[in-house]
């Protein structure tokens, strides 16, 4: 038998739609991450189809650690990185998705050096 005689608390719903502010993913902020760890981790890096794979899944690792780290509460960080010879060809990315243009945002970055080229990008998806 319950022994409860106090009043009930009924709370209402509190659904956040909109980032708290100051929350809001910060493409700069972001941008100067992706382009300080490229620059450091891949100044004097030669391009090896063999050691590609392991070093898009190092920075792509790093990336997303560094870019938790600035705490976008309630954001998905998903983040791509696509590494390839610099062989004098050119090259196009395009990206498709449905999201919110007022809470939704990336940041992109393109290194490069004598031996390879990486962009690297960060979506930031806001989750309510």
């Amino acid at each position: 038998m319950d022994s409860f005689t106090g009043e009930l608390k009924v709370y209402e719903n509190t659904y956040q739609t909109l980032p708290l502010p100051g929350k809001k993913f910060n493409p700069e902020a972001v941008n100067k991450i992706i382009q300080s760890t490229l620059h450091s981790r891949l100044q004097k890096t030669k391009y090896s189809a063999k050691e590609s794979s392991q070093l898009i899944q190092s920075l792509c690792s790093e990336l997303q650690k560094a870019i938790q780290a600035l705490d976008y509460d309630r954001y998905k960080i998903i983040v791509q990185v696509t590494v390839g010879e610099m062989l004098g060809q050119g090259c196009f990315f395009g990206s498709r998705g449905l999201w919110d243009t007022q809470t939704d945002s990336f940041a992109t970055y393109t290194f490069q050096n004598g031996s390879l080229y990486c962009v690297a990008t960060a979506f930031a998806f806001f989750t309510p």
